[in-house]
């Protein structure tokens, strides 16, 4: 085998460890998408449930919206259970009853 053969054949074998490798990768991102998909139902299937049992069903779905992107801005706080908590308790204090 001459030496332009050799080194014709080392490419081919370089170039096909390149594509395994690169199919192998894909892979592993397919499935990686596809657990954090499942993730994802899962925990949207979860909030709604809580949803439900605090028995915010009975609003419509654009006064629900609107609370959702009320609380979202809470996100970046560090304790926001509390701070909703303080916000509505004084809204109470200012406004009785609640």
């Amino acid at each position: 085998m001459a030496r332009v053969e050799r080194a014709a054949w080392q490419e081919q074998r370089l170039k096909d460890a390149l594509a395994a490798k690169s199919r192998q990768r894909a892979q592993l991102e397919a499935r990686e998408r596809e657990a954090a998909r499942a993730n994802r139902t899962k925990r949207r299937q979860r909030v709604g449930t809580l949803v439900d049992a605090a028995g915010l069903f009975v609003w419509e779905d654009t006064t629900l919206a609107g609370l959702f992107q009320v609380l979202a801005r809470l996100q970046d706080t560090p304790d926001p259970v509390k701070v909703l908590d303080s916000l509505l308790t004084d809204a109470c204090v200012l406004r009785p009853p609640c």
